[in-house]
Protein backbone atom coordinates (compact mmCIF):
# COMPACT_ATOMS: atom_id res chain seq x y z
CA UNK A 1 0.00 0.00 0.00
CA UNK A 2 2.88 2.21 0.61
CA UNK A 3 4.55 1.71 -2.08
CA UNK A 4 1.48 2.56 -4.25
CA UNK A 5 1.12 5.89 -2.58
CA UNK A 6 4.82 6.34 -2.85
CA UNK A 7 4.65 6.04 -6.95
CA UNK A 8 1.58 7.95 -6.78
CA UNK A 9 2.86 10.49 -4.95
CA UNK A 10 5.91 10.50 -7.39
CA UNK A 11 4.18 10.58 -10.81
CA UNK A 12 1.85 13.64 -9.81
CA UNK A 13 4.81 15.47 -8.18
CA UNK A 14 6.62 14.68 -12.07
CA UNK A 15 3.49 15.67 -13.68
CA UNK A 16 2.84 18.50 -12.21
CA UNK A 17 5.97 20.45 -11.96
CA UNK A 18 7.02 19.30 -15.20
CA UNK A 19 3.58 19.68 -16.96
CA UNK A 20 2.83 23.55 -15.93
CA UNK A 21 6.78 24.55 -16.86
CA UNK A 22 6.35 23.29 -20.48
CA UNK A 23 3.27 25.26 -20.24
CA UNK A 24 4.99 28.06 -19.58
CA UNK A 25 7.86 27.33 -22.06
CA UNK A 26 4.97 27.01 -24.38
CA UNK A 27 3.28 30.32 -23.37
CA UNK A 28 6.71 32.06 -23.85
CA UNK A 29 7.15 31.08 -27.48
CA UNK A 30 4.42 33.32 -28.52
CA UNK A 31 5.66 36.53 -26.39
CA UNK A 32 7.01 39.89 -27.97
CA UNK A 33 9.61 42.23 -27.01
CA UNK A 34 7.29 44.57 -26.85
CA UNK A 35 4.85 42.90 -24.24
CA UNK A 36 4.96 44.47 -20.65
CA UNK A 37 7.28 42.41 -17.99
CA UNK A 38 5.35 40.42 -16.11
CA UNK A 39 5.55 39.58 -12.23
CA UNK A 40 4.42 35.95 -11.66
CA UNK A 41 6.24 35.27 -8.29
CA UNK A 42 3.44 37.37 -7.19
CA UNK A 43 1.36 34.80 -7.33
CA UNK A 44 3.08 33.00 -4.43
CA UNK A 45 1.38 35.20 -2.37
CA UNK A 46 -2.41 33.82 -2.74
CA UNK A 47 -0.83 30.63 -3.23
CA UNK A 48 0.85 30.91 0.06
CA UNK A 49 -2.14 32.17 1.70
CA UNK A 50 -4.35 29.31 0.44
CA UNK A 51 -1.76 26.78 1.68
CA UNK A 52 -0.73 28.43 4.51
CA UNK A 53 -4.44 29.06 5.74
CA UNK A 54 -4.96 25.28 5.85
CA UNK A 55 -1.74 24.87 7.53
CA UNK A 56 -2.41 27.11 10.77
CA UNK A 57 -6.62 26.04 10.83
CA UNK A 58 -4.93 22.28 11.04
CA UNK A 59 -2.81 23.60 13.86
CA UNK A 60 -5.72 24.95 15.32
CA UNK A 61 -7.58 21.36 15.18
CA UNK A 62 -9.61 22.48 12.57
CA UNK A 63 -10.57 19.50 9.77
CA UNK A 64 -11.31 21.64 6.48
CA UNK A 65 -10.00 19.05 4.53
CA UNK A 66 -13.24 19.03 1.90
CA UNK A 67 -13.09 23.18 1.95
CA UNK A 68 -9.09 22.59 0.93
CA UNK A 69 -10.43 20.17 -2.04
CA UNK A 70 -13.44 22.80 -2.99
CA UNK A 71 -11.22 25.29 -3.23
CA UNK A 72 -8.53 23.56 -5.48
CA UNK A 73 -10.64 21.79 -7.46
CA UNK A 74 -12.57 26.10 -8.21
CA UNK A 75 -8.30 26.74 -8.97
CA UNK A 76 -8.17 23.47 -11.31
CA UNK A 77 -11.17 24.43 -13.63
CA UNK A 78 -10.15 28.06 -13.06
CA UNK A 79 -7.01 26.90 -14.89
CA UNK A 80 -8.89 25.08 -17.49
CA UNK A 81 -10.87 28.16 -18.38
CA UNK A 82 -7.91 30.54 -18.38
CA UNK A 83 -5.78 27.99 -20.55
CA UNK A 84 -8.61 28.01 -23.37
CA UNK A 85 -7.55 31.36 -24.39
CA UNK A 86 -4.03 33.44 -25.21
CA UNK A 87 -4.65 36.18 -22.90
CA UNK A 88 -6.05 34.53 -20.03
CA UNK A 89 -3.40 31.22 -20.17
CA UNK A 90 -0.58 32.75 -17.90
CA UNK A 91 -3.27 33.38 -15.08
CA UNK A 92 -4.78 29.94 -16.21
CA UNK A 93 -1.29 28.39 -15.13
CA UNK A 94 -0.86 30.28 -12.13
CA UNK A 95 -4.28 28.65 -11.12
CA UNK A 96 -3.53 25.32 -11.87
CA UNK A 97 -0.34 25.86 -9.87
CA UNK A 98 -1.98 26.83 -6.43
CA UNK A 99 -5.06 24.00 -7.06
CA UNK A 100 -2.60 21.55 -7.00
CA UNK A 101 0.01 22.23 -4.22
CA UNK A 102 -3.54 23.03 -2.53
CA UNK A 103 -4.62 19.44 -3.12
CA UNK A 104 -1.40 18.09 -2.18
CA UNK A 105 -1.00 19.81 1.18
CA UNK A 106 -4.92 18.95 2.07
CA UNK A 107 -4.33 15.21 1.59
CA UNK A 108 -1.16 15.65 3.15
CA UNK A 109 -3.08 17.15 6.39
CA UNK A 110 -5.93 14.09 5.79
CA UNK A 111 -3.62 11.34 5.45
CA UNK A 112 -1.44 12.77 8.71
CA UNK A 113 1.39 10.54 8.13
CA UNK A 114 4.33 9.74 11.03
CA UNK A 115 7.49 11.56 10.50
CA UNK A 116 9.27 8.46 8.94
CA UNK A 117 6.66 8.52 6.33
CA UNK A 118 6.66 12.05 5.34
CA UNK A 119 10.13 11.73 4.83
CA UNK A 120 9.73 8.84 2.57
CA UNK A 121 7.01 10.80 0.78
CA UNK A 122 9.13 13.60 0.68
CA UNK A 123 12.22 11.56 -0.98
CA UNK A 124 9.79 10.67 -3.87
CA UNK A 125 7.87 13.56 -4.49
CA UNK A 126 12.06 15.50 -4.75
CA UNK A 127 12.54 12.43 -6.80
CA UNK A 128 9.53 13.06 -9.06
CA UNK A 129 9.77 16.78 -9.12
CA UNK A 130 13.61 16.67 -10.36
CA UNK A 131 13.18 14.60 -12.95
CA UNK A 132 9.98 16.52 -14.36
CA UNK A 133 11.40 19.77 -14.37
CA UNK A 134 14.82 17.97 -16.03
CA UNK A 135 13.37 17.11 -18.61
CA UNK A 136 11.10 20.10 -19.07
CA UNK A 137 13.89 22.27 -19.07
CA UNK A 138 16.05 20.12 -21.74
CA UNK A 139 13.01 19.16 -24.03
CA UNK A 140 13.65 20.90 -27.29
CA UNK A 141 10.72 23.24 -28.62
CA UNK A 142 9.90 21.01 -32.07
CA UNK A 143 9.71 17.90 -29.22
CA UNK A 144 7.01 19.65 -26.60
CA UNK A 145 3.70 17.71 -28.66
CA UNK A 146 5.60 14.31 -27.76
CA UNK A 147 6.02 15.90 -24.10
CA UNK A 148 2.82 16.75 -23.51
CA UNK A 149 1.38 13.33 -24.40
CA UNK A 150 3.92 11.47 -22.53
CA UNK A 151 3.02 13.84 -19.35
CA UNK A 152 -0.28 13.03 -20.30
CA UNK A 153 -0.29 9.73 -19.83
CA UNK A 154 0.52 10.17 -15.78
CA UNK A 155 -2.49 11.39 -14.99
CA UNK A 156 -4.49 7.99 -16.01
CA UNK A 157 -1.23 5.98 -14.37
CA UNK A 158 -1.93 7.47 -11.15
CA UNK A 159 -5.74 7.31 -11.48
CA UNK A 160 -5.49 3.25 -11.64
CA UNK A 161 -3.23 2.88 -8.94
CA UNK A 162 -5.72 5.02 -7.09
CA UNK A 163 -8.67 3.13 -7.68
CA UNK A 164 -6.90 0.19 -7.16
CA UNK A 165 -5.69 1.64 -3.80
CA UNK A 166 -9.46 2.29 -2.76
CA UNK A 167 -10.44 -1.26 -3.93
CA UNK A 168 -7.75 -2.51 -1.28
CA UNK A 169 -8.95 -0.31 1.27
CA UNK A 170 -12.28 -1.17 1.01
CA UNK A 171 -13.19 -4.68 -0.30
CA UNK A 172 -13.36 -5.73 3.59
CA UNK A 173 -16.04 -3.53 4.08
CA UNK A 174 -18.18 -4.55 0.61
CA UNK A 175 -20.08 -6.84 2.71
CA UNK A 176 -21.77 -4.24 5.18
CA UNK A 177 -21.72 -1.11 2.99
CA UNK A 178 -24.57 -0.12 1.95
CA UNK A 179 -22.56 2.10 -0.89
CA UNK A 180 -20.48 -1.05 -1.94
CA UNK A 181 -21.87 -1.01 -5.23
CA UNK A 182 -21.69 2.60 -5.86
CA UNK A 183 -17.75 2.27 -4.22
CA UNK A 184 -17.09 -0.25 -6.94
CA UNK A 185 -18.79 1.59 -10.05
CA UNK A 186 -16.55 4.13 -9.31
CA UNK A 187 -14.21 1.86 -8.74
CA UNK A 188 -14.07 0.37 -12.28
CA UNK A 189 -14.97 3.52 -14.14
CA UNK A 190 -11.71 5.11 -12.66
CA UNK A 191 -9.95 2.05 -13.51
CA UNK A 192 -10.93 1.94 -17.03
CA UNK A 193 -10.87 5.71 -18.08
CA UNK A 194 -7.54 5.75 -16.72
CA UNK A 195 -6.31 2.76 -18.44
CA UNK A 196 -7.69 4.77 -21.29
CA UNK A 197 -5.99 7.68 -20.89
CA UNK A 198 -2.70 6.25 -19.72
CA UNK A 199 -2.52 3.95 -22.87
CA UNK A 200 -3.93 6.15 -25.29
CA UNK A 201 -1.38 8.76 -24.40
CA UNK A 202 1.52 6.56 -24.88
CA UNK A 203 0.34 5.48 -28.30
CA UNK A 204 -0.27 9.31 -29.14
CA UNK A 205 3.55 9.97 -28.08
CA UNK A 206 4.44 7.22 -30.02
CA UNK A 207 2.79 8.25 -33.28
CA UNK A 208 4.21 11.89 -32.92
CA UNK A 209 7.60 10.15 -32.26
CA UNK A 210 7.43 7.86 -35.04
CA UNK A 211 7.73 4.63 -32.98
CA UNK A 212 4.47 2.84 -32.74
CA UNK A 213 2.13 0.92 -34.75
CA UNK A 214 0.66 1.92 -38.13
CA UNK A 215 -2.21 -0.49 -37.82
CA UNK A 216 -5.37 -0.05 -35.28
CA UNK A 217 -4.50 -1.22 -31.63
CA UNK A 218 -7.43 -3.06 -29.71
CA UNK A 219 -6.73 -2.06 -25.78
CA UNK A 220 -10.09 -3.69 -24.71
Amino acid sequence: MLSIRFCFLKLVVFFWLGGFLVTQRMLDMFRCPTDPPEYNYLYLLPGGIFVGGYAAALNCGYNIEQMMYLGSGLCCVGALAGLSTQGTARLGNALGMIGVAGDLAATLGGLKPSPELLLQMSGAAALGGTIGLTIAKCIQITDLPQLVAAFHSLVGLPAVLTCVAEYMIEYPHFATDPAANLTKIVVYLGTYIGRVTFSGSLVAYGKLQGETFHSELSIC
